[in-house]
């Protein structure tokens, strides 16, 4: 199954809808060299948390932080317990709860099929923040309108849940997904994606647990919490969180190995370089050899 070459372009031609070979062929070399990185690298768990030249350990705390976001917006008690939050909070009855939930449910599955679309046009990091203050404005609206309690205002939370539901499922739900495995140094990536990961399911644990007590016993304050939690995100976002779309991997690293800048400033410095064309090159090192790795980008109308 190895050195399928031929099978490789016409795979990469299919997926970038072009003829041109040498294209293809320069994302191949970097592909390549990729792989004997990561297959000379023998790095350990504890490497991972390890200040090096191309911060890993700063982008492993990325990773795991942007995975305890999905927890933190509210998804977990969306997911897990809407039957339960449209019963107690809202005051639907089982039955009708039960209906709404497949409805939320079906709506939820609608509405990702938007999301791959969304983070490829949007971006990762706009995508997060606009996700971020909508899921965020949603929570407070639901928390007021149950606040209310009105027959009116629990209408009108149980279209508000529908949104952040849509909100969530654009931004987060898969962008997590994306955005960790582009983040990490390529050495650290499976290492890294099983620690931000035992991160996702571990607070998704917590909050299964603490959440039901949480509406039990302060009710639409806890719809509080979940907004100040989203909220939040946004400045963390902007200040910490690089744009990597559009960047290889190897872009990726050398946004976070310019000292004299921010990865966030530095990546939209590489977004502008390859916007007009520039030869971007990143030295490396692939089994004790120093390996230029060129990543050159056409300017496209």
């Amino acid at each position: 199954m190895k050195d399928r070459i031929e099978e490789t372009v016409e795979v990469l031609q299919a997926l970038k809808d072009t003829n041109d070979r040498e294209t293809v062929a320069a994302e191949i070399a970097e592909i390549k060299e990729a792989l004997l990185l990561e297959l000379n690298s023998q790095k350990s768990w504890t490497d991972l948390f390890k200040s090096d030249k191309v911060k890993s350990r700063r982008r492993v705390i990325i990773a795991c932080i942007v995975n305890l976001m999905q927890d933190l917006s509210g998804s977990t008690p969306i997911a897990y317990y809407t039957t339960f939050i449209f019963q107690n909070s809202v005051g639907f009855s089982r039955h009708l709860s039960l209906l709404m939930s497949i409805f939320l449910q079906l709506w939820f599955l609608l509405a990702s099929t938007l999301t791959w679309w969304l983070i490829e046009r949007v971006g990762r990091r706009r995508l997060f923040m606009l996700s971020a203050c909508c899921m965020g404005m949603v929570m407070a609206v639901v928390a007021a309108m149950l606040a209310v309690n009105t027959r009116t205002s629990g209408i009108v939370a149980v279209v508000m849940i529908f949104a952040y539901q849509a909100f969530f499922t654009w931004g987060f739900m898969g962008g997590v997904w994306v955005y960790g495995p582009e983040i990490l140094p390529l050495e650290y990536r499976s290492k890294g994606m099983g620690l931000a990961t035992a991160t996702l399911w571990l607070f998704s644990f917590v909050m299964v647990e603490i959440v039901p007590s949480s509406i039990s016993n302060i009710g639409w304050k806890t719809y509080i919490i979940f907004a100040v939690f989203n909220f939040s995100f946004i400045p963390i976002i902007y200040l910490f969180f690089p744009e990597t779309k559009g960047l290889s991997l190897e872009l990726v690293d050398l946004a976070f190995m310019d000292d004299s800048m921010s990865p966030v400033k530095r990546a939209k410095e590489l977004h502008k370089m390859i916007a007009s064309g520039e030869e971007l090159t990143l030295r490396t090192e692939v089994g004790g050899k120093d390996v230029d790795i060129v990543h050159i980008e056409e300017k496209t109308a």
